[in-house]
C-alpha cells in the first residue's frame, strides 16, 4: 500500500464562471495540505487569497482535524480543537460557496481596478 502525504487543491475558477476569464487577480489559488503524523497536518495557502479560497483552506483545515482527532494551529504554538477553530472562522465556512464566490468576484475586480486592470 502507497502512502500520500500530500494533497493540493486548486480551483481554476474561469473553468466555471466565465467572469473571471479577464485575467482577475487570484483567478486561481492553490491550497496545500501536508500530514506530518497521525494529529499533525500542515496546510498553507496565500495570505492575501480570495474568500472563496480562504473558506475552502478553513473547511478542509476543519474536515482533516475533525477526520484525525487532530487539532488546529495557526502558528505551531498554540493548537485549538476543531470546534474551537470553527467558530474563530465562522464568516468563511458559514457562507455558502455561492456567496463565497460573489464575493470573491468583487474582491478581484476591486483589486484589478486598483492595479489598471480590467
Amino acid at each position: 500500500m502507497k502512502r500520500f502525504d500530500n494533497l493540493m487543491l486548486s480551483w481554476d475558477k474561469w473553468i466555471d464562471d466565465n467572469r473571471w476569464s479577464s485575467n482577475l487577480r487570484k483567478s486561481f489559488e492553490h491550497i496545500n495540505f501536508e500530514i506530518i503524523d497521525e494529529n499533525i497536518v500542515l496546510i498553507d495557502i496565500e495570505d492575501d487569497a480570495l474568500f472563496v479560497d480562504k473558506r475552502a483552506f478553513y473547511c478542509g483545515a476543519i474536515f482533516i482535524s475533525d477526520n484525525t482527532n487532530g487539532k488546529i494551529s495557526e502558528d505551531k504554538l498554540v493548537w485549538i480543537t476543531p470546534q474551537e477553530f470553527t467558530e474563530k472562522v465562522s464568516n468563511f465556512v458559514n457562507c455558502s460557496f455561492k456567496e463565497a464566490v460573489e464575493l470573491s468576484y468583487k474582491e478581484a475586480k476591486t483589486y484589478s481596478a486598483k492595479r489598471g486592470k480590467s
